[in-house]
């Protein structure tokens, strides 16, 4: 009986709908983590001293890491009349999370911590508890362990 029990926790547990995603900020030794819903497909974005990674969903939900000023919820955040306060958090270096509903019921946030935000965006209602799992798994592995986790 109690192998029978640990059999079935392995099994439970080493089955997971989650993929543990990883990068660098430029070269520095930052490195972070993020264990995202499975199913994605990966497309990277830089410019001179910037980038962003986005993990898009057949349903076309996105999770995502930027350091761009501007994320995929620019318009959310505008539309929220959050805007301002996400410019004041850029320049004082702060830590801001902001998040809503968008024009057509899906649910988007944006996690700014310091010169970095992690969001998502177009979650359905049904997805939504798996995306804000994966924005909390979000942490810092090597680097500046001062960087705000959550």
């Amino acid at each position: 009986m109690r192998k029978t029990l640990i059999f079935i926790f392995l099994a439970v547990t080493s089955c997971t709908n989650y993929k543990t995603v990883s990068f660098r900020v430029g070269r520095s030794t930052m490195k972070y983590q993020m264990n995202i819903p499975k199913g994605y497909k990966f497309q990277g974005v830089a410019g001179d001293h910037e980038f962003e990674k986005r993990y898009w969903y057949s349903d076309s939900s996105v999770i995502y890491f930027t350091t761009f000023s501007n994320t995929l919820n620019y318009d959310d955040i505008r539309n929220q009349g959050t805007y301002y306060n996400r410019f004041d958090a850029i320049l004082s270096d702060d830590t801001l999370t902001l998040s809503g509903i968008d024009s057509s019921g899906r649910y988007w946030k944006d996690k700014k911590l310091q010169y970095l935000t992690v969001g998502y965006s177009k979650i359905p209602f049904n997805r939504k508890k798996e995306f804000e799992k994966a924005i909390s798994s979000f942490r810092n592995t090597i680097g500046n362990k001062d960087m705000p986790q959550h």
